[in-house]
This record gives structure tokens, sequence and C-alpha cells, in this order.
């Protein structure tokens, strides 16, 4: 799926997240596997890129999980958006214990009035305006979060960035054919602090466009074919 930029033409089955923990895990094994190594190496370099624009279109989620709803801030002007209703609701307000993930428009105006009330406001804390900006962009109004891009506190801007250097020329399917020391090096720091106790769990939106070609698609889609029914892998010793 992740290899063709989730393409429903494609891809057997669709998945509207995608966990970043095990994305990063299959790029550190394709980057230690023996058996058709050549393969694993370019795959692997597709797979880190396709994260990085997964990850780009994400930043809002990593910080809303970690900067609002971890910290459980309700003090000050914070206490706005606590009394908003994010849970099941019908259409007259009412509690809902069937909740399928879909607000009512009684909840989306809440939310749209509650953050862009913050946005006017001179004394908003720059941190709660940028929570209300976020969360203006998961509920499809109009918001900017650029600066997120620029906050390498944040995982995802970190692939992000380090995605787009992998963009390949014109007329090529990779940047190129392995990823070095660098590259490994930062994915292995970005497995560590996914693992770490205390890290808030990410989780990536996949139905965004990707700006792939379909030449590229099926190229990675059979790349991944090809290294499934090679047999038996063999892989290196991981090293921490």
């Amino acid at each position: 799926m992740l290899a063709s930029g989730f393409d429903e033409n494609i891809c057997e089955s669709q998945i509207e997240e995608f966990d970043f923990l095990p994305i990063v895990t299959v790029i550190l094994l394709l980057n230690r596997i023996n058996t058709n190594e050549r393969s694993c190496k370019m795959l692997a370099v597709h797979m880190t890129r396709m994260l990085g624009l997964l990850c780009a279109t994400s930043l809002h989620q990593e910080y809303l999980v970690s900067n609002w709803l971890l910290k459980k801030e309700t003090k000050g002007m914070w206490n706005r958006l606590a009394g908003i209703s994010f849970g099941g609701e019908t259409a007259d307000g009412l509690p809902n214990p069937y909740f399928d993930r879909t607000l009512t428009s009684r909840q989306w105006q809440q939310i749209v009035t509650t953050c862009q009330g913050l946005q006017t406001r001179r004394n908003c804390p720059s941190d709660l305006k940028l929570t209300a900006d976020c969360l203006l962009y998961a509920v499809g109004a109009d918001a900017d979060y650029s600066d997120l891009y620029h906050n390498r506190e944040l995982l995802c801007a970190r692939m992000a960035a380090f995605g787009r250097g992998l963009t390949p020329g014109a007329g090529h399917k990779i940047a190129v054919e392995k990823l070095d020391n660098a590259s490994m090096k930062l994915m292995k720091n970005t497995f560590h602090r996914l693992v770490q106790k205390g890290c808030c769990p990410i989780t990536l939106i996949t139905d965004n466009i990707f700006p792939i070609g379909e030449t590229e698609k099926l190229w990675a889609v059979e790349l991944c074919r090809s290294i499934s029914s090679a047999g038996t892998y063999k892989s290196k010793s991981l090293k921490a």
C-alpha cells in the first residue's frame, strides 16, 4: 500500500491511517537484508520518501497529541478547548455510544467557532493558537500550520524534510540507490524515539494525493512483489 502511494487502483485494501513505527521498522529491515540486497535498498529509499510524504500531511496529529491531549492543559484560555465535544453525538447533541468517528454539524461548528475565536485573541498563547490551527486543519477548515514544518521537536517534521530530499529527478524513480550512513542514523534515532517510554503514538493520514507518477508506483509495487517472492531472507545483525 505505502509503496504505491495508497493508490486505490493498485491497493487491494485501503486504510485511512498508518502507524509511524512499523514503517520505520520495515525500512530498517530492508536495509539489512542480504537476499536481493540491491532491490531491498532501493525499496528502502522509495519507502522513506513515501514516509516523508505521509509525515508532511500529518504534522498536526503529532502536535495535537504531544502538545495538547497528553498534557491535558485546562488552565486559562486552554479551558475553551476542554469544552469541545469530540465523542459520539446524535444530531440533537445527545451522547451516542455508536461513534463512527464522524463529527456532527454541531460539533464541527463548535470546533471552528472556538478555534477561530482563539485566533483573534491578542493574548492567546502561541502554543494554544497553533493547537487551534491544527484543529481547524484537522476538520477541514482553512488554517495555516506552516510553523510546524520548522518545529524539529516533531518527528514528522524531521521526516518530512528528509523525505523531500529524496525526491527523484525527472526520468528517475529514486533519488539514490541506497540510504547512506547519515540517513540510516536518522532512521535508527527515529526508531528509538518512537519506542522509548513516554513517546506519544503517531498515526499518519493516507487519504491525500501523493505526487508520484504512475510508472513509479508500478515500479515500486513490482519491486515489493519480487522481493516477497525471492524466498527466505538472511538479515544482517541490526546494531543499535
